[in-house]
């Protein structure tokens, strides 16, 4: 049994598709590490590269599926034969994942966690779709909310104290309240709505008419304050 204050985890941001898409820092924890932990949507050429170190390597979707804190308590295993275990998250572990949540967990148990950041997702996406995530020669911002929430969007629309804004979603009720909020919107014309979904720009009216309780993800809300008000 290793010794409690030798355990370590990394849970370290990456692209699922791209395994040099993330920093020289999460390179080398990887590289460290003597057990990784992924899902199993991480392409085959990732896997390659990863297994090139001689690492173990175990898939969440072997482990719980209840949920992350049943994950969590079964990567407790883990350490009784790994002294550092690296944990990768497509995107970002903080916006795209759960990555604080899981930091404390781990602390909670005497076993030393770090984060590693990774590229945010939706800005994956953003730079595929050849949109900026912000205008330089205006000096503009974005606002990126981890947790959806009806009545802070909301409120930042009636009061405009953004640019750009950034929403993850994470599941049907939420795009639903999306739906809501931009027919709402239809006749203040405040913001402009659009939705990324897998990846690509789907217009908010004619993904309601194809939506028929099959959420996909990712999918993300971005809204962009009218620049003819």
């Amino acid at each position: 049994m290793i010794s409690q204050n030798k355990k370590k985890i990394y849970i370290i941001g990456i692209n699922s598709s791209d395994f040099l898409d993330c920093t020289f820092q999460a390179i080398k924890k990887i590289e460290n590490s003597d057990s990784i932990l992924l899902s199993n949507l991480f392409g085959k050429e990732f896997l390659k590269m990863v297994l090139e170190h001689n690492h173990s390597v175990f898939y969440e979707e072997d482990m719980s599926s209840m949920s992350p804190t049943h994950l969590w308590k079964d990567m407790l295993r883990l350490f009784e034969k790994n002294r550092i275990v690296s944990h990768l998250i497509d995107g970002d572990p903080c916006l795209d994942g759960r990555g604080i949540e899981e930091q404390r967990f781990f602390l909670s148990k005497k076993i030393d966690c770090e984060l590693i950041p990774g590229i945010i997702t939706v800005v994956n996406f953003l730079n595929q779709n050849l949109d900026l995530l912000t205008d330089r020669e205006i000096n503009s911002s974005a606002t990126f909310l981890k947790d959806f929430s009806k009545k802070k969007v909301s409120k930042m629309i009636e009061r405009e104290r953004f640019e750009k804004l950034l929403v993850c979603l994470k599941n049907e009720k939420e795009l639903n309240h999306v739906f809501e909020l931009s027919e709402k919107n239809h006749l203040k014309k405040k913001v402009v709505f659009s939705l990324l979904v897998d990846g690509k720009y789907q217009k908010i009216k004619a993904l309601r008419k194809e939506n028929s309780g099959k959420f996909k993800k990712p999918a993300y809300l971005i809204i962009r304050k009218n620049e003819k008000i």
